[in-house]
């Protein structure tokens, strides 16, 4: 039996106005893919002859440009048309990947696939929790499975368990057929966390759903929500173990559906939200350390650009009563550059902020070079170096960090592949918008600030212009009622 396997993500933000371009992918081919996905020790034991295609991963941006999409898009299907006898393809995509000029480019690359390879072997793919799919999506995969985490911590089970039941579909020689619901709504991607209600509860109902004899896998997308596109909207998979438990899964996935819809209005912020100037002052006023405060309009693992100065320009501005305070990158290339060439020790005055909008405008500022770090990627990537970075002193009690691409430090160890000790800090602003499991067991407290950028918390206020219509929370929508 062979397999054919990969990953190939980019969750965008349509907000984003800069384009993806290849080189902000950590790429690799060959046998190198299975260091970047936790599917090869299954496959070897069970005696399966692996087929590797590309690994590409990148940290959440703008759209995807099309020459560069399709350049990763053939390199799958040119590895597949050598390997036309697979019997079943295991791929890990994002599930929001927007491609110029084509739309869904996870969609556009199952029906290449499919083209190929025909109907006639399973594909199972694993997909974001933050998926906007497309309805038709059903009829290219046989499998489609959301992480069942948000903050993610459950992407290598969720790889695991799909290639485990690709495996088995392909040694019975029986394909299934996915039921997909689609919830016209769009939440906030700061309010749907699995630690806290409804999602929580939600997550129970698809736990037991999974239990079940008659269902392979179950799933709750929340959607990407800084997505304008005709897909941007939550939805509700269910795929049935066999092909004669068809209409159980169809029932099951109308059920669920009825149960998230019926839940849209109760999600709320896990933390308190406050414009930055407020969000600083109670962040100072805690007795304890570190606090994390998100910058979360210009959170770059939503696809926010990372440019955004507001933070930066409230703190210089704000009484920080003694406490020391932590900026993590700015994306600002020239003012990075700059300061990088510099050695430690050494004093600078520049301008930081990219001045592209009212979110990026320049500050000036004075300080000494503190260190140079390296940066570290993202999904599966994370301790793969993407960049550099340099940590500025500004004062007794400001520290910032530049960097020359957008970055977030997700896990303890970016801040010490960064050159930062988190344990000098009393309060740290990340570019993030809800705090990443990994940083959790640090944190004494949170908060989000509501500053501006593309990922904008209150999405109401946004401007979409291709959703599909009608949709929550812009027009009116019969909610179903609540069981």
């Amino acid at each position: 039996m062979k397999i054919a396997v990969g990953l190939f993500y980019l969750e965008c933000d349509t907000f984003n106005y800069d384009l993806v371009t290849a080189d902000q992918f950590t790429y690799v081919e060959g046998n190198q893919v299975l260091d970047y996905i936790n599917v090869g020790d299954y496959l070897r034991s069970e005696g399966i002859e692996i087929v590797p295609t590309i690994m590409a991963s990148a940290l959440p941006a703008g759209r995807l440009r099309k020459a560069d999409f399709l350049f990763f898009e053939n390199r799958i299907i040119d590895i597949l048309e050598k390997n036309r006898d697979v019997d079943g393809v295991f791929l890990h995509l994002h599930g929001s990947m927007e491609v110029e000029g084509i739309g869904s480019g996870d969609l556009h690359l199952l029906k290449a696939i499919r083209h190929v390879l025909g109907f006639d072997i399973p594909v199972g793919i694993v997909l974001d929790a933050h998926a906007n799919n497309d309805p038709s999506i059903a009829e290219y995969a046989n499998i489609i499975r959301g992480y069942h985490t948000i903050p993610h911590i459950d992407q290598p089970e969720a790889e695991l368990e799909i290639v485990k039941d690709v495996v088995e579909l392909a040694r019975e020689g029986e394909n299934v057929t996915p039921c997909i619901s689609i919830i016209p709504a769009i939440v906030s991607g700061e309010k749907g966390l699995t630690s806290t209600y409804p999602l929580k509860d939600l997550m129970q109902i698809v736990n037991e759903y999974e239990a079940m004899d008659e269902i392979m896998s179950a799933s709750i997308f929340m959607g990407e929500p800084w997505g304008d596109s005709p897909n941007s909207h939550m939805s509700v998979v269910v795929v049935p173990s066999r092909q004669k438990y068809s209409a159980f899964a169809r029932k099951a996935c109308n059920d669920l559906w009825k149960k998230v819809f019926a839940h849209v209005r109760d999600f709320s912020f896990e933390v308190p939200v406050l414009k930055p100037d407020e969000v600083i002052k109670q962040a100072v006023d805690k007795d304890v350390r570190p606090v994390f405060i998100s910058d979360a309009g210009d959170n770059t693992t939503g696809g926010a650009m990372g440019h955004g100065t507001e933070m930066l320009r409230s703190i210089l501005a704000s009484d920080l009563k003694g406490k020391k305070v932590l900026i993590t990158p700015i994306l600002d290339p020239v003012a990075f550059e700059t300061c990088y060439k510099l050695n430690d020790g050494d004093y600078v005055e520049l301008s930081v902020g990219t001045d592209r909008d009212e979110m990026s405008k320049a500050v000036k500022i004075k300080g000494r070079i503190k260190s140079h770090g390296e940066l570290l990627g993202y999904l599966n990537c994370l301790d793969v170096a993407t960049g550099y970075c340099v940590t500025l002193e500004l004062s007794e009690n400001i520290d910032l960090m530049l960097s020359g691409i957008p970055t977030s430090l997700i896990t303890y160890n970016h801040f010490v592949r960064a050159n930062v000790r988190m344990e000098d800090y009393d309060i740290i602003i990340l570019k993030q918008g809800y705090l990443f499991a990994q940083l959790r067991p640090y944190a004494k407290a949170a908060f989000m600030a509501l500053s501006k950028g593309a990922t904008y918390l209150m999405v109401e206020d946004l401007e979409y212009k291709r959703l599909a219509r009608p949709i929550y929370p812009f027009d009116p929508v019969v909610f179903p009622e609540k069981e």
